[in-house]
């Protein structure tokens, strides 16, 4: 099963990320999350404008871009920031469904973090739609994304995994430089 090799071959890069990223630490601001918003926007901008020169077909209903912007200007930020250029290459559909399989699973992932987000801050409604991902659909998403992935045939398996180690690196890297900000 692919799902089952992609979390396998990434788990440690995953925990990696999830350990420079800490946005569950006791003292994470909302000045924090206003830079961890921008810092995300600067990536998925880019990556979503990639996505949609290869295979538009795979991002329609799933694009994050727009809601982190949304989130950005209720909080009183503008979306101006730097833009990812250090990105995996998202050239054919096996790389982005690779890609796609980090930034999807972090959309599951962010159901936890929109409780957090939103207990912490006090957000009601507004400010952490990007953490919402697709609400109460995001688990059937998931599914579905999974459902498709599986459905990719073998011989676009090896890079489809090394399209989703590419971009847990390249996320990884990115959020390494955001302490400049």
């Amino acid at each position: 099963m692919l799902l089952a090799r992609l979390r396998q071959e990434t788990t440690e890069l995953h925990q990696q990320l999830e350990r420079r990223l800490d946005l569950l630490r006791n003292d994470f601001t909302l000045d924090d999350y206003r830079r961890v918003l921008s810092r995300f926007h600067g990536y998925y901008e880019p990556w979503e404008t990639r996505v949609r020169a290869t295979a538009p077909e795979m991002i329609e209903g799933r694009a994050k871009a727009a809601l982190i912007e949304r989130d950005l200007a209720w909080l009183g930020r503008v979306c101006a920031g730097e833009s990812c250029r250090d990105m995996p290459m998202l050239d054919t559909g096996a790389r982005v469904a690779g890609s796609m399989y980090v930034l999807e699973g972090a959309t599951l992932g962010g159901r936890i973090l929109e409780r957090r987000m939103r207990a912490r801050f006090g957000f009601n409604g507004q400010g952490c739609e990007f953490f919402t991902g697709y609400g109460e659909r995001t688990a059937a998403m998931w599914k579905e994304f999974g459902a498709t992935l599986e459905k990719r045939p073998g011989e676009e398996h090896a890079e489809i995994i090394r399209s989703a180690v590419e971009t847990f690196q390249s996320i990884d890297r990115w959020f390494g430089g955001a302490a400049s900000e």
